[in-house]
């Protein structure tokens, strides 16, 4: 397993450690977006990278880089730029992935090629079906989606209206929305992803006696806009959505607004091992701030720890770290960490949650 400085032992630890010259260097890629509307996502994973980076101990079998490039979110082409950069010319043979789209780009060239990849906030479903050599720590948010079609009727809020941002994101949750819901939708209707004025978007959807409304937006600012403009006219009936509503950019901008959304999210956990209790005390001394987005930290600092800890044991051979992940069965900051034959996370799944007071909290 990847040792960690303990901080308590760190004079002895540099001691007695080996000398890292002598220890080859594993480089681990990152693609992520850090430009672009998401880079709230590249961000909150470069902080876990660096804070992992710096306490990695010295005595490991190997040391490790970590190579940081621009996904863009996949609105373009970069991360296939970005992996063939990080291949061909750094000799990245692992790697981790962000974002539902830069996975779904890169990950067909991971397979083909046989560097490991971990995919930290792909939710997509299409992503457990792209090979052997991609692995998951979050959630497949086809799971989700019969959380979400349960809540709806449980509610009685039907029929629904869908009002989709058009993003390669949010059309994947359209897609499964339709499956789930199926002839639930009373009005569906997509938006262009620059638009600031969805107010004839709304009061068409309000004409059609929607009683309930799913708002499938790709940003905290873009869904902060729908939520606010739907208040602003008194739109009736309970408003859903994903992912996005508890981000703390979404709360500051919609204020009372936002209270009674009803959202999929991922769970809270609440226990940790201590090496991630280590890693928070860090971030806060590093950053100054609590974490913007804990689950997926979580997911990012497990899915490197799946890799170094596959490394330490059986070298920086991805076909071998490969057969270690497929058996692995570790406990790391989202709980005990084990692959289903898909390379999905098991043992975790969605919750609904709802705003109340400005806060998110459990829907009873």
């Amino acid at each position: 397993m990847i040792k960690w400085i303990q901080a308590s032992l760190v004079l002895f630890t540099l001691v007695v450690c080996v000398n890292a010259e002598e220890r080859q260097t594993v480089p681990i890629g990152i693609i992520a977006p850090l430009t672009g509307n998401a880079t709230h996502i590249g961000t909150e994973i470069t902080r876990t990278v660096e804070v992992m980076r710096e306490m990695l101990a010295a005595d490991n079998k190997y040391t490790y880089s970590f190579l940081m490039e621009d996904g863009k979110a996949a609105t373009d082409s970069s991360p296939t730029t970005s992996f063939s950069y990080l291949t061909n010319v750094k000799g990245v043979r692992f790697l981790i992935s962000a974002t539902s789209g830069e996975t779904l780009q890169i990950g067909p060239l991971a397979q083909k090629k046989g560097v490991l990849t971990i995919a930290v906030i792909s939710s997509h479903k299409d992503v457990k079906k792209i090979g052997d050599y991609v692995f998951r720590t979050f959630i497949d948010v086809e799971r989700g989606m019969k959380v979400l079609a349960k809540q709806v009727r449980q509610d009685g809020n039907t029929p629904i209206a869908l009002l989709t941002e058009d993003h390669a994101f949010t059309q994947g949750i359209k897609e499964l929305l339709t499956d789930y819901l199926k002839d639930e939708f009373i009005y569906m209707e997509d938006y262009e992803e620059s638009s600031v004025d969805l107010k004839p978007v709304l009061l068409k959807a309000k004409s059609y006696g929607a009683k309930g409304f799913y708002f499938n937006c790709s940003h905290p600012r873009t869904c902060a806009i729908v939520v606010n403009q739907a208040r602003q006219l008194g739109i009736p009936g309970t408003f859903y959505s994903y992912l996005h509503i508890d981000n703390p950019e979404f709360l500051e901008a919609t204020g009372t607004n936002s209270n009674g959304v009803k959202y999929l999210s991922p769970p809270d956990i609440h226990a940790s091992p201590k090496h991630f209790q280590e890693f928070i005390q860090r971030y806060r001394k590093k950053y100054s701030e609590e974490l913007k987005n804990e689950f997926l930290v979580r997911t990012t600092f497990d899915a490197l720890n799946c890799i170094m800890d596959g490394i330490e044991e059986v070298g920086p051979d991805p076909m071998k770290v490969k057969t270690v992940l497929q058996s692995y069965e570790k406990p790391g900051a989202l709980g005990l960490v084990k692959f289903d034959q898909n390379g999905d996370i098991e043992n975790i799944d969605y919750v609904m949650k709802e705003i109340a007071g400005g806060k998110p909290r459990g829907v009873s």
